[in-house]
């Protein structure tokens, strides 16, 4: 496999994130988008094109489903 040729040293990290799925748990992508959107806060970047979208992730933010 591509990670285990060419990054041996994350290969144990990778299965964890993983764990027989082509993608992160929602746990782990969720816990990632609230990491985003509190830098680019604090940075002052937008993380929605308009009004209606910001509103919309932040509810998903703040019930934690934004990913399911």
């Amino acid at each position: 496999n591509f990670v285990k040729s060419n990054f041996p040293e994350i290969l144990d990290d990778v299965k964890s994130l993983f764990y027989n799925r082509e993608y992160p748990s929602n746990r782990y992508q969720n816990n990632l988008y609230r990491k985003v959107v509190r830098i680019c806060k604090k940075q002052g970047i937008k993380t929605a094109i308009n009004e209606k979208n910001k509103k919309e992730k932040i509810r998903s933010l703040e019930t934690c489903d934004y990913f399911s």
